[in-house]
């Protein structure tokens, strides 16, 4: 036998190999299962693309608020694009070119599709945005016009039409939406207010958005719709279909070729078993294929790790910057901090600005109004001519006027401080009314005013307030009224705005005065500002009290406002309070009280008379017109006094009259005064026992004050000016009180 080459069989067993190898390789296609998952995915893209127009077309007439379903569908079918074109590229689709163009058209189409739907969802978002925000701006133009009936009409049509088209978009409510935006242009707007015309501008700019992201957002819709996703895919899936039969034909045909191939390869396998220099080529082969292989991997390593090193890089400088930015908010913050123990100076310094000017103001204005007093008494006109008792109650009416300013400068400075207490507390409803009419009725009837107090509808018989506070509004607006009604009546009618939980108690003061331009109203509840220059020439004011007034009732749960006025014809001001929880309170119902006859003559002020006080007062006050005058009214009270001009002299002549065994029956002790203050004196007296009461006398009249001079051991408190009723009166009290003989 001829001896067979082994280098030559070899070779030809290689060939051999190779050719079996490309007959087998030609032979096959695609994994059945990776086929049906190549099918599977097609059919979940059409079915993704199915549902995102389905829900597309069930929202085109609807604002859109949520897309998570429509992104997510997107998202769905660029994956599965994605994926299906990455197959193509790793199998037997690399020898089909037309396939492969399908697959990216199909693709390139979903990609079209999800930026429409992307402009779709900023445009919808727009919309969206101006469709909630326009009723509330034309919500707030209603309020700014309410007094103009043309505006607030074509308001209420504009709303009405926004409303609609919010709930279902149709051209013809676009229509109806255009034609209500064009009646609002139209309406004459340059007698409004600022406010008010702004608003009306804010809402034809929002009704514009609407309208103009409305049409552009059904126009992105239709693009979506239009879109032929559903098209390119079909025509995908029928180029993979076609191609998969194409392979299968291919591959059948070359298995015939394999089987003679492998006939050949297994007569040439037992000359290839001693062929051992074949095997020795195949391992030399692996083995630098292997090297090849580590190679390419340490590559990717190396890239990797530049990659890494790039992202620390990134990561050390956002370091920085957040560095930066927190030291920029620590600077920040320490600015804040100053500027607000800046502003807690300034309040500080405010506080005792005024408390400093309340004393220097009502110091010398007891010695006015008390000696104004004395004069009145002994005024008559036997004895004193007209010119000169109208001097003396001038005096009188100015003093008590700037005695009035200063305390509504203490009540606003109070309540812009947020230190205004207000105490809640269950009290008559009636009476609380009852007690106003009973003080403005004097006013009411020098003028010749019926004062009338109404019902309009049942009323609680109780309700849960501040009764002073309320005293004090209602006593502004009563006053207001009768001070600009010449002739005729003023009326204080009461109403429930609602009898269940939440309701306000109404009250209306309603006068026959002057009346108000609008003009005038927008100004009326300004500080320190009346309806205008002329008013406070002819009437007198600060334009202080119903700034204070509205604060007030704000502060209980309510408000006041103009509700009816006009020019020669009288105003209407409504207050409106929380009366607390009357759901087991009685209502009642009361008929027209308190009307006088128009014109009658005024009344003239009963005088005052005091029991006598048989007590021996020490009196310490270091001002010597307020020593003659306090000295006077405490003997006109039928008391014996003692004055002492500071302090230390009052410690020492309470202590003396003590080991005397006639102490004093009571001490009167101003606060602020040389030597020693009043409020050390008054620690000196308990601290060594002192029994008898000290009653502080005092110009400084704010809350905080009283609660100093009871800390300090005294026990009650009076303020300068003095009013003689009341100074009597706590005299009184303190005197009736047995004193403490234990300390």
């Amino acid at each position: 036998m001829r001896r067979i080459d082994p280098w030559r069989s070899a070779g030809l067993l290689t060939v051999i190999v190779a050719t079996v190898v490309v007959l087998y390789n030609r032979s096959l296609i695609d994994d059945p299962r990776r086929h049906l998952e190549v099918l599977e995915r097609f059919r979940r893209l059409e079915q993704t693309d199915a549902l995102l127009k389905q829900e597309l077309l069930l929202a085109r007439f609807q604002l859109l608020e949520h897309y998570d379903s429509i992104v997510a569908g997107l998202g769905r079918l660029d994956a599965d694009s994605a994926d299906l074109l990455r197959f193509g590229r790793t199998s037997h689709w690399i020898d089909a070119p037309m396939l492969e163009a399908q697959l990216s058209s199909c693709r390139n189409a979903i990609e079209d599709q999800h930026g429409i739907v992307q402009q779709l969802v900023s445009a919808n978002a727009v919309l969206q945005n101006s469709v909630r925000f326009l009723p509330e701006v034309i919500t707030e133009a209603e309020m700014l016009t309410a007094h103009e009936p043309q505006v607030v009409t074509a308001l209420a049509e504009l709303l009405r039409a926004m409303l609609r088209y919010e709930h279902g978009r149709t051209i013809a409510l676009e229509v109806h939406m255009a034609e209500a935006l064009q009646a609002l242009r139209i309406v004459d707007t340059a007698h409004l207010s600022p406010p008010a015309t702004e608003a009306i501008d804010s809402c034809i700019r929002h009704a514009e958005i609407v309208l103009r992201y409305g049409t552009q957002v059904n126009q992105l819709m239709n693009s979506v719709l239009d879109s032929n996703t559903d098209e390119t895919i079909a025509l995908a899936v029928r180029a993979y279909e076609e191609h998969y039969a194409t392979l299968a034909l291919i591959a059948r045909r070359y298995r015939t070729g394999l089987a003679g191939a492998a006939l050949v390869l297994i007569v040439y396998c037992g000359t290839m078993l001693f062929q051992l220099v074949g095997t020795t080529r195949a391992l030399r082969n692996l083995t630098r294929t292997q090297e090849e292989r580590i190679s390419e991997r340490t590559a990717r390593l190396a890239d990797h790790t530049r990659l890494l090193e790039t992202s620390l890089s990134e990561l050390e400088s956002q370091t920085r910057r957040v560095e930066e930015k927190r030291s920029e908010l620590e600077l920040a913050n320490l600015q804040l901090q100053e500027a607000h123990k800046a502003a807690q100076s300034a309040t500080r310094a405010k506080s005792e600005f005024l408390a400093n000017m309340s004393h220097e103001l009502r110091t010398p204005m007891t010695a006015i109004l008390g000696f104004t007093d004395v004069l009145l008494e002994g005024a008559s006109s036997e004895n004193c001519k007209p010119e000169e008792l109208n001097a003396m109650q001038t005096i009188r009416r100015n003093g008590e006027y700037l005695l009035g300013l200063l305390n509504d400068l203490l009540d606003l400075s109070k309540i812009e401080a947020d230190k205004l207490d207000l105490e809640q507390i269950q009290c008559p409803t009636l009476d609380v009314v009852g007690s106003v009419v009973d003080l403005m009725r004097v006013r009411a009837d020098a003028k010749g005013l019926n004062l009338v107090v109404e019902c309009r509808t049942t009323i609680p018989e109780t309700i849960t307030t501040d009764p002073t506070r309320l005293k004090q509004i209602l006593v502004n607006l009563t006053g207001n009224a009768i001070k600009f009604t010449e002739t005729g009546t003023v009326r204080l009618a009461l109403a429930m705005e609602s009898t269940t939980a939440g309701g306000r108690l109404l009250i209306d003061v309603v006068d026959s005065g002057i009346g108000m331009t609008p003009e005038q109203v927008e100004r009326l509840f300004v500080p320190f500002s009346q309806a205008d220059s002329s008013m406070t020439r002819r009437f007198g004011g600060t334009g202080l009290g119903l700034t204070i007034s509205r604060r007030m009732a704000q502060m209980l749960g309510g408000d006041i406002a103009v509700h009816e006025t006009a020019p020669n014809q009288g105003s209407t001001f409504r207050l409106s309070i929380d009366p607390g929880d009357i759901a087991n309170t009685r209502m009642i119902q009361v008929a027209p009280s308190g009307a006088g006859a128009q014109g009658s003559k005024p009344t003239k002020k009963a005088k005052i008379t005091f029991d006598p006080l048989n007590a021996r007062i020490l009196l310490a006050e270091d001002g010597p017109d307020n020593q003659v005058l306090i000295r006077h009214v405490l003997k006109k009270f039928g008391a014996e006094v003692t004055v002492v001009e500071n302090g230390q002299q009052a410690v020492e002549a309470a202590n003396a009259a003590v080991a005397d065994g006639q102490p004093f029956d009571l001490i009167l002790m101003d606060m602020q005064m040389p030597v020693m203050d009043g409020y050390e004196a008054t620690r000196n007296l308990r601290a060594s026992g002192y029994p008898h009461p000290i009653v502080a006398l005092t110009a400084h009249a704010m809350a905080s004050d009283r609660e100093r001079c009871l800390q300090a051991g005294c026990d009650e408190f009076a303020t300068k000016p003095v009013d003689r009723q009341v100074l009597y009166s706590v005299i009184a009290d303190q005197l009736r009180r047995p004193a403490d003989v234990s300390g």
